[in-house]
């Protein structure tokens, strides 16, 4: 569990010697942040709306929790409401601000007790940093509905058994604008982090405290330069680009890469045909004219996919992108132009809380294997469940909240008790592969196979074989099968 930052985990085949080149965003694939680098937008964010925004001084009280918030699948911006949903659109975990609420309580918000997610009224993060977002929302939710909420709504800090404010069609006085209040943080929230002019201000004056160092970074881009094209593709400006690559890499950073594609979006690079315009670091201004072959070692303002190809020299096909925003750019992968590696920081988190409860893990798989024995006593003619069956369901069911409960208030970013999670469910269908740093790589040959595992490379039905032990006894009679799936 101690390497599982050096695995590359594969949810389709994919033959690395095929791949002639690889390109990386900034953002965790290339950099790697320190809690502090969080802690630090946090922190920009409150002082920002207190100044331009008018927010009370007493926010500044509000200190940000690493990853409490890293599970959250989407804010419902009406309600003030973070929730944990399956793949199915189920919820699983309902808060609002920091009030936990019970089935019957957030039944009352959502009588399915289930959302769709692609509705406007619901903020689904994408990348990592989103959860410093959701973080100071729901933060700034708790504190506002305790201290400005009127006496006769229930979340007032006199309330015994608080219930959930539940927002009217026409906003009354005295009663909170959630959609306002998530306005007014995601507005500065994208001020800060989209041209980082403020963010790089602060954290250049002690980037050892903020960027993570590592001499495998340089070792893992030398490897790969030595069989593959290597290129970055990134919205950010050059001006951060530049600082952060200076520190992680060193002075010499372009070296390492044939291009760097700076202020462009992968939406913009694959949907927009703007050329590329050469960036001249010396005189800090861009070139006028398209360029018709790009060189190595060079910076560059624009560009799209269909010049890329025709320059580069290499096929789309043959094209890995490492980056932590295909969660959000899925139409871009079932276009089937380039292989995508998403890099998943939350994997840090979950193999930390997995290795602290190993013993908790083998006790859910036993009660689960003891299930199946039990049911392998009756056949398709039994009609109740025994009892030594609903208590043995009971004991898994409580074993199983208690493991997920150990990665925080959302429980797991990935699976829940049956199913996998919105954001596992994403994370299956969004890439080819994934990891938690794209420094992985290091750690595989160039011409390595990224083989899928047979349990998830085929249909259920086509491993019939493997499971006609299980299907029938001995004797031929029928047993009952369960229906639980792992």
């Amino acid at each position: 569990m101690d390497n599982m930052h050096k695995a590359i985990f594969i949810n389709k085949p994919l033959d690395f010697g095929r791949i002639k080149a690889v390109g990386f965003s900034i953002d965790h694939s290339i950099v790697q942040y320190t809690e502090k680098f969080y802690e630090l937008i946090h922190t920009l964010i409150i002082e920002l709306l207190i100044e331009k925004y008018s927010y009370p001084d007493t926010i500044r009280e509000l200190k940000y929790i690493h990853n409490l918030h890293a599970a959250v699948a989407a804010v419902d911006k009406t309600t003030g409401c973070a929730l944990q949903v399956d793949e199915f659109g189920n919820i699983i975990c309902c808060i609002q601000g920091f009030l936990p609420l019970t089935k019957p309580q957030f039944t009352q918000i959502y009588p399915d007790r289930a959302v769709r997610l692609e509705q406007s009224r619901y903020f689904v993060p994408e990348v990592s940093f989103h959860q410093i977002l959701i973080q100071l929302y729901c933060q700034i939710v708790h504190q506002f509905i305790i201290t400005y909420q009127q006496t006769s709504d229930p979340l007032v800090k006199q309330c015994q058994n608080p219930q959930p404010y539940i927002p009217t069609t026409s906003p009354t006085k005295g009663r909170l604008d959630f959609m306002s209040l998530f306005a007014d943080v995601s507005a500065v929230y994208q001020l800060i982090m989209t041209k980082r002019k403020i963010l790089s201000q602060r954290a250049f004056e002690n980037p050892s405290q903020y960027f993570k160092q590592s001499v495998n970074l340089k070792q893992t881009l030398q490897k790969l330069a030595l069989s593959k094209k290597l290129f970055v593709l990134t919205d950010l400006d050059y001006d951060y680009v530049n600082g952060v690559l200076k520190f992680v890499i060193g002075e010499d950073y372009l070296t390492y890469f044939d291009q760097i594609i700076v202020s462009r979006s992968m939406n913009q690079f694959f949907n927009d045909k703007k050329p590329f315009r050469k960036y001249f670091d010396n005189e800090r201004v861009i070139g006028l004219g398209a360029t018709s072959m790009l060189e190595r070692n060079q910076i560059y303002y624009n560009g799209n996919i269909f010049d890329f190809e025709e320059q580069s020299g290499v096929k789309a096909k043959n094209t890995l992108y490492v980056s932590d925003q295909f969660m959000h750019n899925e139409e871009i992968y079932n276009g089937g132009l380039w292989h995508f590696c998403q890099v998943c920081p939350q994997l840090e988190q979950e193999f930390q809380v997995i290795k602290k409860n190993t013993n908790l893990l083998s006790q859910v798989q036993k009660l689960r294997n003891q299930q199946r024995t039990i049911m392998s006593h009756h056949t398709s003619y039994d009609i109740d469940p025994p009892e030594e069956l609903l208590a043995q369901r009971g004991l898994k069911d409580a074993a199983a909240m208690e493991l997920q409960q150990q990665f925080g208030p959302f429980g797991s970013s990935f699976f829940t008790f049956w199913s996998l999670t919105y954001f596992g469910a994403k994370l299956r269908r969004s890439c080819d592969i994934y990891c938690v740093t794209g420094l992985a790589f290091k750690y595989y040959a160039s011409f390595y196979m990224f083989a899928v595992q047979a349990q998830n490379r085929f249909l259920p039905h086509q491993m019939i074989e493997m499971k006609m032990d299980e299907m029938t006894e001995a004797g031929g009679e029928e047993k009952v099968v369960d229906s639980e799936t792992e």
